[in-house]
């Protein structure tokens, strides 16, 4: 079990990430949706971004989830 910090500051356990994206990839698929139309997969997309602490725009081109997430000092985050 891992420990993660949630947007309120409380921390709380959940399995390891792999296995939460497994998880939520396989349910992705499990319940297809047509193009434009994937309400229940943003739903799932907007609140694991949330509880992972990201500020989260919904509703972006229609159905589109746009994650945020800021640090600390105010610096772009970029992974190379």
């Amino acid at each position: 079990m891992y420990a993660r910090q949630t947007t309120r500051g409380a921390t709380r356990k959940s399995q390891h990430p792999a296995s939460e994206l497994e998880a939520i990839y396989k349910d992705t698929h499990a319940h297809p949706e047509l193009s434009m139309k994937e309400t229940r997969t943003a739903r799932i997309a907007e609140t694991h971004l949330k509880t992972m602490g990201f500020e989260v725009t919904a509703g972006v081109g229609k159905t589109g989830v746009v994650g945020l997430l800021r640090n600390a000092c105010m610096i772009p985050l970029v992974r190379r």
